[in-house]
């Protein structure tokens, strides 16, 4: 499985490194911004929140748990369908010596496949020691969870910058395509999730607003937790694996791929999951809204990497917001996508 939910941009390196205070401060002063435009916006007013009611019977509610249920499988079984498909159960045994540093020294032989994608993938390793079956599996050196996929048999591959991009696209078109398939809002007009033509024109003024109170408090999130990070002697990557793969690319094809999962499909297909499906299905089962938007927000926080939780989940706290005050879809999924965009825009003027 590609890392979490594969494409996301849930932080730049927009904090200071080993200044913490730097870090505290300047969150502060971005929360503080935030909270200004968002109590001139009127965000605050008593049961703002409370939009247009989207789901009216068990039967709707219903459809929206199985449509969520659908494109959480698809999400995670896609890249691995796709891998095994591309990856022949046949190994070819070659030596240590030509295995590129596939495994530690001390290995005799390598059973390895050649893939359709030209990824060694590592079956087996004979050991010159006394193991019990003269054997373990194990896989390539430097790979880990988050930038490799499963191959066949339970080991790791370490995927390439094109590899990935392919994956992702695969990935999100059939989620995206599982969303539409099963037709939630698109049985009767008091079914509406907000993703109609005439929702479309009012999201822009929208997204604009959101954007400016939402995004000083994602990045203060993100500042904030940073200096926590530095204060307990937490490190973790600078940049999301996606950014790093961005500017490590040499193929211009490569780059577009990615950039075009991460700034246009892996918003839609979060935000037809996390807010159209999901958080819309929660609305039936929680009397308040908020709890709704709390629970989905934890959950597509929990898919990203673990330092970028506390800066995705105000991200996702303000769209779900945005999503009940207004019931528009079109608004959320323009939220989505110009953070993304932003993120991806500030790493690549920096690398």
């Amino acid at each position: 499985m590609i890392s979490g939910s594969y494409c996301h941009l849930a932080q730049t390196t927009l904090p200071v490194e080993d200044q913490p205070l730097v870090n505290i401060f300047v969150g502060v002063c971005l929360a503080l911004f935030g909270m200004g435009i968002a109590w001139a916006a009127g965000l605050f007013q008593k049961r703002s929140v409370a939009g247009k009611v989207r789901v009216q019977t068990a039967g709707q509610a219903s459809l929206l748990g199985f449509t969520t249920g659908a494109m959480l499988v698809a999400m995670y079984i896609t890249p691995a369908i796709t891998l095994a498909l591309l990856m022949p159960a046949k190994a070819v045994p070659i030596k240590p010596e030509a295995a590129n540093g596939l495994v530690e020294s001390g290995a005799s032989e390598i059973a390895t496949t050649k893939t359709f994608f030209e990824v060694p993938v590592v079956r087996k390793v004979e050991l010159e020691g006394d193991s019990p079956d003269n054997s373990i599996t194990t896989q390539p050196a430097g790979s880990g969870a988050v930038e490799n996929g499963s191959a066949p048999g339970g080991v790791r591959v370490k995927l390439s910058n094109w590899q990935i991009a392919i994956l992702s696209l695969v990935t999100y078109v059939v989620g995206i395509s599982v969303f539409f398939l099963m037709r939630p809002g698109g049985y009767s007009a008091s079914f509406d999730l907000g993703l109609t033509a005439k929702n479309l024109p009012k999201a822009l003024r929208v997204v604009l607003l959101g954007a400016l109170a939402g995004f000083p408090l994602t990045y203060a999130a993100a500042f904030i937790s940073e200096a926590v990070f530095q204060l307990l002697n937490t490190p973790h990557p600078v940049a999301h694996d996606m950014l790093e793969r961005m500017s490590s690319s040499q193929s211009p094809v490569v780059l577009m791929l990615i950039i075009l999962n991460s700034v246009l499909l892996a918003p839609i297909f979060e935000e037809l999951l996390f807010r159209g499906a999901m958080q819309s299905s929660l609305t039936w089962l929680f009397p308040s809204r908020w709890m709704a938007i709390v629970i989905a927000s934890l959950v597509f926080a929990s898919s990203h990497v673990w330092w970028s939780v506390p800066a995705i989940f105000v991200l996702s706290v303000v769209i779900g917001y945005v999503y009940e005050r207004t019931g528009n879809l079109w608004a959320a999924i323009g939220i989505h996508v110009l953070f993304n965009g932003i993120s991806t825009t500030l790493f690549l003027l920096t690398r």
